[in-house]
């Protein structure tokens, strides 16, 4: 409803949110909302720009942004970095990106060429997003952090190691020098035994002709699988979209919902030989969600500290100073005694009832959330 009411005001806006079926409902959400409020010559002006699609389809949303065609696009962090857009007026964050760098990649992108421009977050239920809205200035008073790049992973390394060894033999040298990290070893047996290289005296060379092509162009730059299931029209054979092996399965599987654009299609047949969806256009008002579940299971403590985390007013009155976030006391061990009492809890404190105009639902922070938007406006 932001969203729409920005554009029939022909501010140029773009909504980011955090995966790929959200953008879809939102962008169709939206499209229902501007012919019920009877602006469907808007609906053309508000698309989609999220992985999958293809590269040609996203060049063109690219094109239409850069040339002001479109008054609203609905994105992913595929729009976070990599494209210029200038000429944005408003940028609305659907939850905190989860990152400080994120965040100001996402709020950069309204606001350029000397423009003001408005910037929203608009928290969702999740623990990390509540704490922002309680403590908003921890969203522009903090810096980015610090890029932290596992080189020893072992699929990544996998594929660096194979397009290495086609351009150069790997020498027991550049092992014994730790040129390929600690974890190079196991990775590198692993790869013989598969037969994807090929050991010559002390060297490790690629077993493919210099003439074939390479491993490198079955290192994908966007993500960790390299199996790709093509979406294809049952009626007219047009090539939707790719989906990551990953997802094929939980997304596109035979009466599965599938959505593109905005509109929703419902997966006729999935072929795992072929790789490939086909789906038909359906007018219904439901779709498919996985449902994932997560096991943890603690193995080990590798260290422990004692945080005090006491209940302070300013979680309930919105008006009252905000506190020191924690304090750290003396990590705890055999040698350690626990840290003294902090004597009795603060009274507690009944927030005062919202007015009509501002009430909220159970859960909602809605004076902490004016707090955000003034903030980042």
């Amino acid at each position: 409803r932001l969203t729409a009411n920005l554009m029939v005001s022909g501010l140029r806006t773009i909504v980011f949110v955090k995966v790929r079926q959200i953008a879809e409902l939102v962008l169709m959400y939206l499209h229902r909302l501007l012919r019920e409020s009877q602006h469907p010559d808007l609906i053309p002006l508000a698309k989609c720009y999220r992985g999958g699609y293809r590269p040609e389809e996203r060049r063109r949303v690219e094109r239409e942004l850069f040339s002001d065609q479109l008054l609203a696009v609905v994105a992913t962090n595929a729009l976070e970095v990599g494209v210029d857009i200038g000429g944005l007026d408003a940028c609305i964050m659907v939850g905190y990106p989860g990152s400080q760098a994120g965040l100001w990649q996402q709020m950069g992108r309204c606001g350029r060429r000397e423009r003001p421009g408005l910037a929203v977050m608009i928290g969702l239920l999740s623990p990390m997003d509540q704490f922002l809205l309680r403590h908003p200035e921890l969203l522009l008073d903090r810096g980015t952090e610090q890029t932290v790049v596992d080189h020893d992973n072992r699929f990544l390394l996998a594929a660096h190691l194979k397009c290495a060894a086609a351009e150069q033999p790997l020498g027991a040298a550049d092992q014994a020098a730790g040129l390929w990290g600690g974890n190079a070893a196991p990775v590198l047996e692993g790869l013989v035994r598969g037969g994807e290289l090929v050991r010559e005296a002390v060297r490790l060379v690629w077993p493919h002709p210099r003439s074939q092509k390479g491993p490198h162009g079955e290192v994908s730059l966007r993500s960790i699988s390299n199996e790709v299931y093509r979406v294809v029209r049952a009626d007219t054979e047009e090539h939707l979209e790719d989906i990551q092996g990953v997802l094929a399965l939980l997304t596109i599987h035979d009466g599965a919902i599938y959505m593109y654009h905005g509109q929703t299609y419902q997966v006729l047949d999935l072929s795992l030989s072929k790789r490939v969806a086909r789906v038909q256009p359906v007018s219904v008002d439901y779709y498919t969600a996985v449902q994932d579940q997560k096991e943890l299971e603690f193995t080990a403590c590798l260290a422990s500290a004692y945080l005090s985390m006491q209940a302070h007013p300013s979680d309930l009155d919105p008006a009252s100073p905000t506190p020191p976030l924690a304090t750290a006391g003396p990590v705890l061990g055999p040698d350690r005694p626990p840290s003294p009492d902090p004597g009795p809890d603060p009274p507690a404190q009944t927030p005062p009832a919202p007015s009509p105009e501002v009430a909220a639902p159970r859960g909602a922070c809605a004076p902490a959330a004016s707090a955000v938007l003034t903030a980042l406006a």
